[in-house]
């Protein structure tokens, strides 16, 4: 089974830390009740309280894609752009060497 495993760095406005972690509080959960997502955990990044961290892991490609193409990923992410003054995240694809 070929896992689809990311990051999401999230650059957040000092001011706005409190209204993105309570965006992403209810995001993670309706993506942890989706068919395919094995992981959706949020971490504050050490030594950079601005910075949050999004660490995700679904089942396959096409249960990403599910994901992807979910109306609630397209809200939060207008949500999240509305608050950073219409920066996002960024995402990194991760590759399991060994």
């Amino acid at each position: 089974m070929e896992h689809v495993d990311l990051i999401a760095a999230i650059d957040v406005t000092p001011g706005e830390v409190d209204a993105v972690r309570d965006l992403l509080a209810q995001y993670a959960e309706e993506v942890r009740s989706e068919a395919g997502n094995l992981r959706f955990e949020v971490y504050a990044a050490d030594g950079e309280p601005s910075r949050i961290l999004v660490v995700e892991r679904y089942e396959d490609p096409a249960a990403f894609e599910v994901h992807l193409a979910d109306p609630r990923n397209a809200a939060f992410n207008a949500a999240l752009e509305d608050v950073l003054d219409g920066a996002g995240s960024r995402l990194t694809m991760l590759r399991r060497l060994v």
